[in-house]
């Protein structure tokens, strides 16, 4: 017992804003294709990404549905956290007033 729960409120908040960008990004891969065609040069790779960005839509549903969760997972964690840490200070800050 006595043991201490340490949060590192910035890098959940971090994490859960990176996974947000990140599913962005899985999600619309027809737009990463168009971003860097033009700068991608060799035909071969621009096949290749085309390739890609049509042919991974057989996973992308299951990768989606795990970002999501975990992305809410670490967005409700965050905001849990940040919410009793508030409340615990307030409760302090009240009883140390009397």
């Amino acid at each position: 017992m006595g043991g201490y729960l340490r949060v590192d409120l910035t890098l959940l908040e971090n994490v859960a804003v990176a996974l947000g960008r990140l599913r962005g990004e899985f999600a619309n891969p027809a737009a990463i294709v168009q971003e860097n065609e033009a700068g991608v040069g060799a035909s071969e790779l621009n096949d290749a990404l085309h390739d890609f960005a049509t042919n991974w839509k057989y996973h992308r549903e299951g990768l989606l549905k795990s970002i999501d969760a975990v992305h809410e997972m670490a967005q409700k964690s965050h905001d849990g956290y940040r919410d009793t840490d508030d409340r615990l200070g307030r409760d302090l800050t009240t009883r140390c007033a009397r």
